[in-house]
């Protein structure tokens, strides 16, 4: 091929790259290279356009043969590290970018690939000076704006995020991602009714945005819109079957739809079998002795000011730190001192939220971990299909609503109440059981102050539970307790959730008894910090649980405060949770069997005066007597547990055949 030949194709497969064409100016770039395999241009415009594909590995593998031929070249060795980010070789796309920056300094777009890869690697952190860096050199670029904004939120900087945002979408109205991630920081600031037009307004302007369906039903789910939510949820499946949250949503629908029994188990072993991998890992080399100090990793999205986090913080507190090792995995959605108090107590903290979960379990084993405990594993950005690559020797789910439905899920953790023996609930995992802990750390709560009735000594209910947990059945027998009790009052609050009008319309729509009930009923809309909202509890007498999605740190709190819970008791781990708190505490006859039970315990117990001070004033000694509050101990039973199955699958594994 002569240069004149080859200058030609090169510029009409540049056009046809320019157009889109990518399959015939792929096919010319290759022809180019079947005659010069070294030729500079047609290296580096081929491997950028594969990087245009997503087709990572072969950009890589290009770029670096342009650079091999031309090592000067700025934009090759930049366009090398956004092919190395897509394949997850971090450490290796950061030495790329800063290789085109020492040969160019004033390249904008390495400066902001370096901050993106910088901000998986290290953190936002890390990201923000090189943001700052590509703005200074290519002012207004909406993309940076954006990226710029979105590390902000996730360092919890949530005002000035936005600002960032406005500047993004200043520069460009019609950009649907801005939107999208404006509405996740209004999101995080819990300013729902703020963030669901900014949903809507990122899908007028994409409607294939598939996080945008996904994340606008999070929202729609946790106000209590479970109808649109099941909508957005058929937009995400029908957009992308595969998408990780598809199955996650339907199951977790499913759970304040419906009552949570095999159905649900049914839903979660054929999700996990969709979903299963097409391919095997090797054979994990983990040493087998059965009596070796232990690597322990914890999988979490929930390494942050959550219930999760409050109630595995004893185990780390209190852990054996001569016999364990505890790496944490961390899905990070914001950064606030819990975060950074579990980052100074761990071994090993490994960012996770940029990594596929192939390669999550890879990393898992590169670490060496012995026992993988992943926590909640349904619910928020958590992620069980890690387990589904055998991560780990011993895979134990804990905190979960149910069966993860994973047949490498070796464990469900439960205890003797949540998993009984016997239990009708089925699991794919082994149930295994120890003492449950509950929100040790609220010891440093504020004092229970007791509730003063008014002339008519009328009682108090409440409920601080999330509406979306709140079924027209639990709903109809707060209605007939209201009904039998003429003075009783019910007070409902969960942060500011109660400010919507339609969630109140159909809260009382569903209770019942008309007019004379409704003005019964007191509405607290008000987002308040943890005290004041401990605080709160002062103003009810007897707390009412849900169901079947019974409360956990809900009935914690109010017992911590002094108010007894009256729950309705089911045959799943869901609705036993507020049962494990009650049990313990010798408050069994607080426990119902069946719903009219349920109302007979909430109406005796409002009649007996007596009783109910009785309960208010020691109800918190009770709960630092018991096993539910000592951290140490549930430490050590959980460290028991993990040597157990340890110890069986060392010898498993080393029994002959």
């Amino acid at each position: 091929m002569s240069e004149g030949d080859t200058a030609d194709r090169l510029q009409q497969a540049a056009a046809l790259h320019q157009a889109r064409r990518l399959d015939e100016a792929a096919g010319l770039y290759g022809a180019i290279l079947a005659a010069e395999p070294r030729h500079v241009a047609a290296l580096h415009m081929l491997g950028m356009l594969e990087g245009d594909r997503g087709r990572h590995a072969e950009a890589e593998s290009l770029l670096g043969r342009a650079l091999q031929a031309e090592p000067r070249s700025a934009i090759a060795a930049m366009r090398r590290g956004v092919a190395l980010h897509g394949l997850g070789r971090l450490e290796k796309a950061v030495a790329s970018f800063e290789r085109a920056l020492a040969i160019n300094r004033d390249l904008a777009e390495a400066w902001h690939g370096l901050g993106l890869a910088l901000l998986d690697l290290r953190g936002p952190q890390a990201a923000i000076p090189c943001y700052a860096r590509t703005l200074a050199l290519s002012p207004g670029e909406p993309a940076v704006l954006v990226n710029r904004a979105n590390a902000l939120r996730r360092l919890g900087q949530f005002d000035e995020s936005l600002v960032w945002f406005d500047r993004g979408l200043a520069a460009r109205l019609d950009y649907a991602e801005a939107h999208y991630n404006r509405a996740l920081a209004l999101q995080d600031q819990r300013r729902v009714d703020d963030a669901i037009p900014a949903y809507r307004r990122a899908l007028a302007l994409k409607p294939g945005l598939v996080d945008a369906w996904n994340n606008i039903g999070i929202v729609l789910l946790g106000i209590g819109g479970l109808d649109e939510a099941a909508c957005a949820s058929d937009h995400l499946a029908a957009l992308s079957p595969m998408h990780p949250d598809v199955d996650r949503s339907r199951l977790i629908l499913f759970l304040h739809r419906e009552p949570a029994d095999r159905r649900f188990y049914e839903r979660a072993v054929a999700a996990a079998k969709r979903r299963a991998p097409a391919e095997a890992l090797p054979a994990l080399g983990n040493d087998q002795d059965p009596y070796r100090r232990l690597r322990v990793g914890f999988l979490s999205s929930d390494f942050h000011f959550h219930p999760v986090a409050r109630n595995v913080r004893a185990l780390f507190e209190h852990r054996d730190r001569q016999t364990f090792d505890y790496l944490c995995y961390a899905h990070e959605r914001r950064r606030d001192a819990f975060s950074d108090w579990y980052r100074s107590q761990a071994m090993a903290w490994r960012p996770i939220q940029a990594l596929s979960d192939r390669k999550v379990a890879a990393l898992v084993r590169r670490d060496c971990v012995d026992v993988l405990v992943l926590l909640a594993g349904n619910f928020d950005r958590n992620r069980p299909a890690v387990a589904a690559w055998r991560a780990a020797p011993v895979q134990v789910s804990m905190y979960d609503a149910g069966t993860s439905g994973i047949p490498e899920m070796d464990y469900f953790i439960g205890d003797p109440i949540l998993t009984p023996a016997g239990g009708k609930e089925p699991f794919v995992e082994t149930p295994v059981r120890v003492p449950i802990l509950y929100n040790h750390i609220a010891k440093n709560g504020p004092p229970v102050r007791m509730r003063h009735p008014g002339a008519d000594g009328a009682v108090a209910f409440g409920s601080f539970n999330n509406p979306n947990k709140l079924t027209p059945v639990i709903l109809g027998l707060w209605g007939q307790i209201l009904e039998r009790l003429p003075n009783a009052r019910l007070l409902l609050k969960y942060k500011d959730d109660y400010a919507r009008a339609w969630l109140r319309e159909k809260v009382l729509g569903e209770i019942g008894g008309g007019t004379d009930l409704a003005r019964r009923i007191d509405f607290i809309a008000a987002d308040e910090d943890e005290d004041r909202h401990l605080v709160r509890h002062a103003d009810v007498d007897i707390a009412l649980d849900s169901h079947p999605f019974s409360g956990a740190t809900t009935s914690f709190d109010a017992l911590w405060m002094g108010v007894p819970v009256v729950t309705l008791l089911g045959g799943t781990f869901l609705s036993r949770m507020t049962a494990s708190h009650l049990i313990p505490l010798g408050l069994s006859d607080l426990v119902a069997s069946t719903p009219e039970e349920y109302a007979s315990i909430a109406v005796d117990l409002a009649l007996d005066r007596g009783r109910l001070a009785s309960l208010r004033s020691s109800l918190r000694d009770r709960l630092l007597a018991s096993p539910l509050m000592d951290g140490a101990a549930h430490a050590r039973n959980f460290e028991a547990l993990l040597r157990r199955l340890w110890r069986r699958w060392a010898s498993e594994t080393s029994s002959p055949a």
